[in-house]
């Protein structure tokens, strides 16, 4: 079994901060029922695929 370091730095920031736009974006649309959310929810979600992507890079350099 291979250890992995937890997410730090502006990677745990990116995951982050995508989830709360993915959040805040699934809130909108059930308040509102507009599409336009969905924009927010793709961007959260784009967001945070960056964040474990950095993370991943960082983690296959360490190796």
């Amino acid at each position: 079994m291979s250890f992995q370091t937890p997410l730090s730095g502006i990677a745990l920031a990116l995951v982050v901060a995508g989830l709360l736009l993915a959040l805040a974006g699934l809130a909108g649309i059930v308040a509102t029922g507009h599409g336009v959310w969905r924009w927010l929810v793709a961007v959260g979600c784009f967001t945070q695929a960056a964040g474990w992507r950095l993370h991943a890079v960082r983690e296959r350099v360490r190796r």
